[in-house]
C-alpha cells in the first residue's frame, strides 16, 4: 500500500515549528542561526507526519479545507488537481517552466575542464561547424548570497541525504512533481525558464532560455499554463549585472505557493517505486489516470473499468525454456575496436602487387548510368598493417554494345518490302544517318554473328547482326527504333553494369584482378583507397591457370544498428532519441563462429527530449555503468549532436555489413529524413559514395513505409542485411517482430517496451539506463538472428551461383537471381538476351512486383490499387477430388522429385527446342509440342542439370567423416543454395514480368505435370491400389495395411513401376501415415512415422492447410484444436476418442470462462497485405482497423507488417457474436493496461468451435450441436448445418446411384405418416407390409392407435398434400452455408455466385432442400407402393407367401398410389439426361 504524509497536531504546536521555518526563509541572514536540527535532527518531523492510506488520504483531499494559508498570502486556484493528468506527448514544450539551479563554482570549473578533453579527437572534426558552447547563450544566473545558500544545502542535505551531493552537476536536474503537503522549500529561489520543444533542432544546438523577470513580469502566459520544471540554484557568487529574482509579496500575480506545493526528498523522486502511486510527470509524457502504466514495470497489475464482473485474464509469466534479455545482455561483453585508418598516397605501394596490379575482393557496385561508370566497393589486403580496408573502384569507359539486325529486303518509303536484297554496308550507312541526326558524334561497329531463341516473332534463330559500340554519355537510342534496311535493334537500354559484369563473366562477389590500376587523384567515396580504371578489360576474375578462383574471403566489418523514436505531436515526425550499435571488426563468413565468439564492440547514444534535462544522477550513473559493465553512453543535448555523433561513428568503424531489424523498412527513412530536416553534414557517410544533392525522399514524417530504390541506393557501399525481410523469405514463423523471433530462434524472451511508453523512461535515471540497455541488446539480436539464420553466407553462395548484386539477394529478389544466371548462360552461348522493358501502363504493378520479389507459377500482378482478381494465365498443377475421411491403416505418400526441373530434362524444354511462334491459336491458349528426341540439348535443361549435378556432389562430400564442422556448414549452404536456384528455374518461364517469360514453355511444363500425375494414378489404380488424393507431384494411397513391412513392399512396387517410365523424372516414398484425416483439398492432418537407421519407429504429426498452421487463428484455438487432433489420430478406440474429446472440451470451456489462460492464448496475428489505407474494406478487416489506431498512435505499420490483436466487449454490441467484430478489435496492450476486456464468448463461437467441428466431421459419433454444447455454447444455432451435411454433403464422391441398395438411397427420406379420422391419431408407415414376428406379417397401412384400416383415399390425399409439401419446399430455395460453424440461412443469391456473405466465412451456400432431395422422396413414394417390388423383396424368404398374398388383395389400391406418385416424379427432369446438349461441343 502505497503511504501518504499529512500534518497533524502534536505535543509541540505544529503552527511554531512552521513559523520558525517561515521566518529562516523570509530574513535570509537569520538562516544560519535557525537549527534545523529542531525539526529534524530531533525527531520532530515525526510529530509533524503521520502515515495513512489511499482511501483516508482521498477523503481529506475532498476537504475544502485540506489546504492551508499558512502565511496568508493567498490562493491562486488553476482549476488542476494535482493528480491530473498532464498534456500530450511534449505538448507543454511551449510553456514557460520555473526552475531551481545550485552551482557550485569552485568545483564546476574543473568538471568543464575534464568533460573537455575527454572526447575522441577523431570525432571532434564533425562537430566543430556544428556545436557551440551551451553555456554561451545563457545569461549568468543570479545568486543569493553564500549565508543563505549554506542553509538550503544543509535543508537540502537533510531531505535527501547523500543525494543532495549529486546537485552540483553541470546539467540541470529534474524532479518529479510529486504532490505533498509540506512547504519547507516552497520559497528557495527560483528562475523561471522558458521551455521550448525541439523547434530549434534544425539549428546547431538548443539552450533553455532564463527570463529573469520582475515582479510585474511574473504573470504565465494563458497559454504557458502548464507544469513548471525547477532547477536547483548554482551555489556560485553572482558575476552578472542582472537583478536578483524579486521576493514573493501578497501583491504576485504569480504564487508558487498557490501552484504548487513540493518537497524536494531526492530519494523519494528518484528511487521510489511507482508503480503504486500516481505521480504527474514533469516531462513531456502524457499520464493518464486511466491506462497509466510505470514503463519499467510492464506487468502491474490490471485494472478492469469496462464491467465490474468481467472474467480475469491472466498475465504471461516468464517460460523457464527462454533466457531473460537482461540476464543476455549481461553476458555480452564489449570488444575492442581498430583504429582509424587514414587515407594516404604512400599507402599505394603497399596494396598493389609486384607486378602492379590490384586484387580486389568486390561485393557491391553502384552505377552511375549516364557517365557509364560504375563504382565497384570491397576489400583490399595492406601488406604494411597486414589488414584488409576498404577500397572503391571507380570502372571508367563502359561502352553500349548495340545489335542491329538487318532485314533481307530493303522497304521504300511506305514501310512495304521491296525485292532489293540488304547488304551491311546499306545498314551501316542508314545507321550512320541516324547516328548524325542523334547527335551520337563518337561510335565504332563490327559485323558479327549472334542467336536469338525467344519470344520477339520474326527473329531468326542465327543471323549476321551489326554490332555498335559507342559511350554511355551519348544519347540513347530508342528501343523500338527500325530503318529501311534493318528490322530492329538490341541492347539499347543495357545499362553499364549488366554490360560489365555479363563482358566480364564475373559470377557475384569474388577476388578480381585489376591491370594497369592507379590511385584516384579526387576523392568520391568514403573508403580509404580509390582506385581508377580507365579500361574495363583490365578487370576481370582472379583464376589461376587451372581456371580455378581463391576460396579465401576477407572478413567484414558488421554493424548491427538500433534506433528509437519518438513522434513529435507539433510536427508529426518521427525524430531519433537513441542509437545503439554492435559492430564485429573481424566476420569470417565462411566460418561458423557464433556471433559471442566475435571480435567486437558496441556503443550507444542517447540525448534529451527538447529542452528537458536528464533526470538527476543520469551522468554519474552512466559513468558507474560504464566502470562495472563496459556499458558506455555517449550524453547528447540535441538530436543533431546525436546524428553527428552516429556519423562519425559509421566512419571510424567503417562498417561493409548494415544490419538492422526492419532497417529496410523504417530506420533508414527515418535516418535520412531526420538527417535532411536538421541539415547534417557529411550525411552521405551512411554509404560510401560521397554525395552533393539528396535523392528524393518519401513523403510522410520518415518511417511511414519501405525506402524507396532512391533511398536504398545512399547505402551504395555498405550491404543492407535486413533480418525482418531475410526471416520471411528463409523461416516460417508466424511474427517477424524482433520478440517474437529471438523467442523462437535465439531462446531470449525480449521486453517488449511500448511506443507511446518510451518518453516514460526519461523520468529515472535507472529507468533510463535500463531504456538505453534496451535498445543496446536490439542491436545485439539483430546480430544474433544474422548469424543465426545464415544470411550472409547462404546470400553470397546464392548469389555467386546467379552472377547478380549481393545487396539485391539480401532483399530476396528471387527473379532477378534466375534473370541474371540465364543471362549469364545464353551470353556465354553468344545469345542475344531480351531486353528489360517496362509496360508504361503498368509501370507501378511490376515496380511493386520487383521490390517485393515477387515471382512463380503463373503468378499475375496487378496495379497496387486494383481489387480485382484475375484467373491464372495458364492452368496449374493438377489437384485430385480428395476421398474425405479418417482412415485408421496405412497411407503411403509418393512424391516426384523436384517436378518441373525434371520435366525441364525429360523433355528437353528449353527457348532453343520447342517451337511456339507458329503454333495456331484455337480459342484459348495451345499447348506447343513437346521437342523431337533428336534435337540436342537445349540451354535450359543442360543448366539445370549442371546445378543438380553439383548438388550431389555436395552432398557426397557433406557424407566424409572427417570434415572440420566449418567445412560442413559451406556444404551445408551450397547445397542449400543449388537447391534452390535450380527449383526456382521454373518461376521465371512463368512470371510475366520477367525478361525471360515464356508461357507457351511454361504451359508445357504444367501440362506435362498434370499429364504424369494422372499416367500415375491410372497405373495405381490398375495394380488395384486406392489413391485417395493427389496433388501437383505427389499421390496419396490407401494400403488398408497395418504392417509396415507389407506397406513398403507396395510401395517400392509401385515405384518400381512408375520410374521404369521415364528417364530422369523419379518418384519416391515421401512418408508413410499411420493414421490420417483427410478433409478437403490441400487440408489434411496425419500421424507420420519414420523409421530410423537402427530400425526404431518415431511417429509425429504432421499438418497441412488445417486452422491450426494459420497465423490469423489464436494460440487458444491452436492448442484445443492440436489436443482434439492428437485424440483424433491416437490408437485409441473411436468411441473412447469421442469420450475424450467431449470431456476435454467441457473442461477447456470452463477454464476459459474461469480465466485460466494467459493473453498471449488470445492474440490473433494478421499480415498487411498493403498499406492500411489502401483497403477497401477497412471497416470488416479487424487487423486493420488496429494498424490505424497503431498509426495515430505513432508508431510504423506497413504492408508486410503482422499486426497482433484481440476481440474485445463492446457495450452495443452482444457478447460472443460475430456481426461487428472488426470494430471490436484492439491491441493487446489495451486489454493489459486494463481499458478493454476480452469477448470470451466470441472467442469460444468463433475461435474455438469452428475447428473443432471441421477436424470432427469425419468423425461418426458426435456432432456439431454436441460440440457446442460441450463447449458451454448453444447447440441450436448448428443443427441446420448438420442436417444439410446427412444429406447432400460430399455425394459426388460415393458410390453410383445404379449400385446402392433401396435402404441406403432412401434412409434419410420422410416417411409417409397417416392420421386416422376415426381416433385422430398419427402413424407413421415405412413400409406397406409390417413384419410383427419371424412367422407374421400384416398390412401396414392401419391406425396404431384404433387399429382401423386406412381406406384408399385418406392415404391418397395425405400422400399428395405431402408430395405438396416437399415441392413447396424446393421452391421456397432457402440455402444454408456448407460451413458447419457459420449457421448463415438465406434466399438472397450472392452476387459472388455460391460464396457466403458471412464476413469472415469461406464457405458455400448450397440449397437446404436441393433438386436431389426431392427426386429421391417422391421416387420413395413409388417404391414403397410398388407390389411387384415388395414381393420381389420378400423373396427367398419364409414369409414370400402371406407377403404376396396381402399384396395381391391391395393389388388396385397399391398401383393406384403409386400411379399416382409416378405423376408427380415424372413432372420432374432430373433423372432425364439431354444428350443434344451434352454433345453439342463435340465434333468429329
Amino acid at each position: 500500500m502505497s503511504q501518504r504524509h499529512t500534518k497533524r497536531q502534536g505535543a509541540e504546536s505544529k503552527s511554531e515549528l512552521l513559523k520558525n521555518l517561515r521566518d529562516a526563509r523570509l530574513n535570509r541572514t537569520r538562516a544560519v542561526q535557525y537549527e534545523v536540527e529542531t525539526i529534524y535532527t530531533q525527531n520532530k518531523s515525526a510529530d509533524m507526519y503521520e502515515e495513512i492510506d489511499d482511501e483516508d488520504y482521498d477523503s481529506i483531499r475532498d476537504d475544502e479545507n485540506f489546504v492551508e494559508d499558512d502565511d496568508n498570502g493567498g490562493y491562486i486556484d488553476n482549476g488542476l488537481d494535482d493528480d491530473q493528468a498532464f498534456s500530450d506527448e511534449y505538448e507543454q514544450q511551449e510553456s514557460t517552466k520555473g526552475k531551481r539551479k545550485r552551482k557550485d563554482k569552485q568545483k564546476n570549473e574543473p568538471k568543464k575542464k575534464e568533460i573537455a578533453s575527454k572526447p575522441n579527437q577523431v570525432l571532434n572534426r564533425f562537430f566543430q561547424k556544428s556545436t557551440t558552447n551551451p553555456d554561451s547563450r545563457k545569461p549568468k544566473p543570479v545568486v543569493p548570497d553564500a549565508s543563505s545558500e549554506d542553509f538550503m544545502t544543509d535543508l537540502l542535505s537533510s531531505l535527501g541525504g547523500d543525494e543532495a551531493a549529486e546537485s552540483t552537476q553541470t546539467k540541470p536536474t529534474n524532479y518529479s512533481r510529486t504532490p505533498k503537503t509540506s512547504r519547507l522549500t516552497q520559497d528557495k529561489p527560483r528562475r523561471l525558464v522558458k521551455k521550448q520543444w525541439d523547434d530549434d533542432n534544425d539549428n546547431d544546438d538548443v539552450t533553455a532560455t532564463i527570463d529573469n523577470k520582475t515582479e510585474n513580469e511574473n504573470v504565465r502566459d494563458e497559454e504557458d499554463d502548464d507544469l513548471e520544471l525547477f532547477v536547483k540554484q548554482p551555489t556560485q557568487k553572482p558575476t552578472s549585472t542582472s537583478a536578483p529574482l524579486a521576493s514573493k509579496t501578497e501583491t504576485d500575480d504569480f504564487s508558487y505557493d498557490a501552484d504548487f506545493d513540493v518537497d524536494f526528498d531526492m530519494d523519494m523522486d528518484m528511487d521510489m517505486n511507482t508503480e503504486g502511486v500516481k505521480k504527474p510527470s514533469n516531462g513531456s509524457i502524457k499520464t493518464d489516470d486511466k491506462n497509466h502504466t510505470t514503463p519499467v514495470d510492464s506487468t502491474a497489475s490490471l485494472k478492469q473499468t469496462v464491467n465490474p464482473n468481467h472474467i480475469p485474464i491472466k498475465l504471461e509469466g516468464p517460460r523457464l525454456d527462454l533466457q531473460n534479455w537482461e540476464t543476455a545482455e549481461s553476458k555480452v561483453m564489449m570488444g575492442n575496436t581498430s583504429a582509424e585508418i587514414v587515407k594516404d598516397d604512400s599507402k599505394a605501394k603497399s596494396i598493389l602487387e609486384e607486378d602492379g596490379s590490384l586484387r580486389v575482393w568486390w561485393y557491391d557496385v553502384y552505377e552511375r548510368r549516364e557517365k557509364g561508370d560504375i563504382y565497384l566497393f570491397g576489400k583490399v589486403y595492406e601488406k604494411t598493417s597486414r589488414s584488409y580496408i576498404s577500397c572503391c573502384v571507380n570502372v571508367k569507359n563502359i561502352e553500349r554494345n548495340v545489335f542491329v539486325l538487318p532485314r533481307e529486303h530493303r522497304f521504300d518509303d511506305q514501310a512495304q518490302p521491296t525485292d532489293t536484297p540488304v547488304t551491311m554496308d546499306d545498314v551501316y550507312n542508314e545507321f550512320s544517318d541516324i547516328c548524325e541526326h542523334m547527335k551520337i558524334s563518337k561510335w565504332g561497329s563490327k559485323e558479327c554473328k549472334r542467336k536469338y531463341a525467344f519470344e520477339i516473332p520474326g527473329v531468326p534463330a542465327e543471323a549476321e547482326y551489326l554490332k555498335v559500340v559507342y559511350g554511355y554519355d551519348q544519347p540513347a537510342l530508342p528501343t523500338n527504333l527500325s530503318g529501311k534496311t534493318f528490322s530492329r535493334i538490341f541492347g539499347a537500354n543495357t545499362g553499364p553494369l549488366e554490360q560489365f559484369i555479363m563482358k566480364r563473366d564475373i559470377m557475384g562477389p569474388c577476388w578480381l584482378e585489376i591491370k594497369e590500376a592507379k590511385l584516384s587523384d579526387t576523392s568520391e567515396s568514403w573508403c580509404k583507397v580509390e582506385i581508377v580504371v580507365d579500361n574495363p578489360k583490365t578487370c576481370n576474375p582472379l583464376r589461376d591457370a587451372q581456371g580455378n578462383e581463391p576460396t579465401h574471403i576477407p572478413p567484414l566489418v558488421v554493424m548491427s544498428l538500433s534506433l528509437r523514436t519518438l513522434i513529435n505531436p507539433q510536427k508529426n515526425v518521427n525524430e531519433i532519441i537513441a542509437a545503439s550499435a554492435h559492430v564485429c571488426t573481424k566476420v569470417k563468413i565462411d566460418e561458423p563462429t557464433p556471433v559471442d565468439s566475435q571480435e567486437r564492440m558496441r556503443f550507444t547514444v542517447v540525448r534529451q527530449l527538447g529542452n528537458k534535462p536528464y533526470p538527476a544522477g543520469f551522468n554519474d550513473m552512466v559513468t558507474k555503468e560504464k566502470t562495472r559493465n563496459g556499458f558506455s553512453v555517449q550524453v547528447e543535448r540535441t538530436e543533431f549532436s546525436l546524428l553527428n555523433y552516429l556519423i562519425a561513428k559509421i566512419h571510424v568503424c567503417d562498417p561493409d555489413v548494415i544490419v538492422g531489424h526492419n532497417f529496410a523498412g523504417f530506420d533508414l527513412d527515418v535516418l535520412l529524413h531526420r538527417m535532411k530536416a536538421l541539415n547534417t553534414q557529411n550525411w552521405h557517410r551512411l554509404g560510401r559514395l560521397k554525395r552533393r544533392h539528396w535523392p528524393k525522399l518519401q513523403s510522410g514524417p520518415g518511417g511511414s513505409g519501405e525506402s524507396t530504390y532512391q533511398e536504398r541506393l545512399i547505402m551504395s557501399g555498405r550491404l543492407v542485411c535486413d533480418t525482418y525481410l531475410a526471416a520471411k523469405d528463409l523461416i516460417r514463423s508466424k511474427s517477424y517482430r524482433m520478440t517474437d523471433l529471438a523467442q523462437s530462434q535465439l531462446k531470449i524472451e525480449r521486453e517488449d517496451i511500448k511506443f507511446d511508453k518510451m518518453e516514460g523512461y526519461y523520468e529515472q535515471s535507472a529507468s533510463l539506463i535500463h531504456f538505453l540497455k534496451h535498445c543496446t541488446f536490439d542491436a545485439y539480436l539483430a546480430m544474433a538472428l544474422m548469424f543465426k539464420l545464415q544470411i550472409l553466407p547462404l546470400t553470397r553462395q546464392l548469389t555467386n551461383l546467379a552472377g547478380n548484386l549481393w545487396s539485391r539477394t539480401m532483399t530476396g529478389a528471387r527473379a532477378e537471381r534466375n534473370e541474371f544466371l540465364l543471362m549469364h548462360e545464353f551470353h556465354r552461348q553468344k545469345f542475344i538476351c531480351p531486353d528489360k522493358t517496362f509496360n508504361v501502363k503498368s509501370q507501378a504493378a511490376i515496380v511493386e512486383a520487383l521490390e517485393h520479389n515477387q515471382d512463380g507459377d503463373n503468378e499475375v500482378v496487378h496495379a497496387k490499387k486494383s481489387n480485382t482478381k484475375r484467373k491464372p494465365a495458364y492452368s496449374g498443377g493438377l489437384v485430385l477430388e480428395p476421398k474425405k475421411g479418417f482412415y485408421d491403416k496405412f497411407v503411403l505418400l509418393l512424391d516426384f522429385n523436384s517436378l518441373y526441373p525434371s520435366i525441364i530434362q525429360e523433355y528437353n524444354v528449353c527457348f532453343t527446342t520447342v517451337k511456339r511462334h507458329d503454333v495456331a491459336v484455337v480459342e484459348g491458349d495451345q499447348v506447343p509440342e513437346v521437342p523431337d528426341t533428336s534435337m540436342p540439348t537445349g540451354v535450359l535443361p543442360r543448366l539445370i542439370k549442371t546445378l543438380v549435378d553439383r548438388r550431389g556432389q555436395v552432398k557426397r562430400l557433406m557424407k566424409a567423416p572427417n570434415l572440420s564442422e566449418a567445412e560442413r556448414m559451406q556444404y551445408d549452404i551450397r547445397q542449400k543454395a543449388l537447391k534452390l536456384t535450380a527449383n526456382s528455374m521454373y518461376g521465371c518461364l512463368g512470371f510475366s514480368h520477367s525478361r525471360f517469360y515464356a508461357k507457351p514453355l511454361a504451359m508445357l511444363i504444367t501440362h506435362k505435370g498434370r499429364e504424369i500425375l494422372q499416367n500415375t494414378v491410372d497405373l495405381a489404380t490398375s495394380l488395384d491400389l486406392n489413391v485417395i488424393y493427389g496433388d501437383t507431384d505427389s499421390i496419396m494411397v490407401y494400403t488398408n495395411q497395418s504392417d509396415i513391412a507389407q506397406v513398403k513392399e507396395i510401395g517400392n512396387l509401385l515405384k518400381q513401376r512408375v520410374n521404369n517410365l521415364y528417364k530422369l523424372l523419379e518418384i519416391d516414398i515421401d512418408g508413410m501415415f499411420k493414421h490420417m484425416l483427410l478433409l478437403k483439398k490441400k487440408k489434411y492432418a496425419a500421424l507420420l512415422v519414420e523409421e530410423k537407421p537402427n530400425g526404431e519407429l518415431v511417429e509425429t504429426i504432421e499438418t497441412k492447410g488445417l486452422d491450426l498452421v494459420r497465423r490469423d487463428w489464436c494460440d487458444l484455438s491452436h492448442d484445443v484444436s492440436a489436443h482434439v487432433l492428437n485424440s483424433i489420430l491416437s490408437d485409441k478406440d473411436r468411441e473412447d476418442v469421442i469420450e475424450e474429446i467431449h470431456a476435454y472440451l467441457r473442461d477447456i470451456g470452463e477454464r476459459i470462462r474461469r480465466g485460466e489462460m494467459t493473453i498471449t492464448k488470445y492474440i490473433i496475428n494478421k499480415q498487411l497485405t498493403k498499406s492500411p489505407e489502401e483497403y477497401a474494406d477497412a471497416k470488416s478487416q479487424p487487423h486493420v482497423q488496429v494498424a490505424m489506431r497503431m498509426r495515430k498512435a505513432g508508431q510504423s505499420v506497413r504492408a508486410g507488417d503482422t499486426v497482433p490483436y484481440v476481440i474485445c466487449q463492446v457495450s452495443d454490441v452482444p457478447n460472443g457474436t460475430k456481426a461487428g467484430f472488426a470494430e471490436r478489435a484492439y491491441h493487446p496492450d489495451d486489454v493489459i493496461s486494463g481499458s478493454m476486456q476480452l469477448d470470451i464468448e466470441w472467442y469460444l463461437n468463433q475461435q474455438v468451435f469452428p475447428p473443432i467441428v471441421r477436424l470432427c466431421s469425419p468423425i461418426e459419433g458426435t456432432a456439431p450441436g454436441l460440440l457446442a454444447e460441450c463447449l458451454g455454447l448453444d447447440p441450436t444455432k448448428y443443427n441446420i448445418g448438420s442436417r444439410m451435411n446427412s444429406n447432400d454433403r460430399d455425394k459426388d464422391f460415393e458410390t453410383l446411384e445404379s449400385q446402392i441398395s433401396d435402404e441406403e438411397r432412401f434412409k434419410d427420406s420422410e416417411k409417409l405418416t397417416l392420421k386416422c379420422v376415426h381416433c385422430q391419431e398419427t402413424t407413421v408407415c415405412p413400409t406397406v407390409i409390417t413384419q410383427f414376428t419371424e412367422d407374421v406379417v400384416t398390412w401396414g397401412l392401419e391406425c396404431q392407435g384404433c387399429q382401423q384400416e386406412f381406406s384408399k383415399n385418406i392415404i391418397l390425399n395425405q400422400m399428395v398434400l405431402a408430395i405438396r409439401s416437399y415441392i413447396r419446399k424446393y421452391y421456397q430455395g432457402w440455402l444454408i452455408c456448407d460451413d458447419d460453424t457459420c449457421g448463415n440461412r438465406t434466399r438472397m443469391m450472392s452476387v459472388f455466385g455460391r460464396r457466403c456473405l458471412n464476413a469472415g466465412c469461406r464457405g458455400l451456400m448450397m440449397r437446404e432442400y436441393s433438386d436431389k432431395s426431392l427426386y429421391t422422396q417422391l421416387l420413395y413414394f413409388t417404391y414403397i407402393f410398388d407390389p411387384v417390388k415388395i414381393i420381389h423383396k420378400a423373396a427367398d424368404t419364409p414369409l414370400a407367401t402371406l407377403t404376396e398374398s396381402i399384396v395381391k388383395g391391395h393389388y388396385n389400391t397399391l398401383i393406384e398410389l403409386k400411379t399416382e406418385a409416378e405423376r408427380y416424379l415424372n413432372q420432374s427432369s432430373y433423372r432425364h439426361v439431354d444428350l443434344s446438349k451434352l454433345m453439342a461441343g463435340i465434333t468429329l
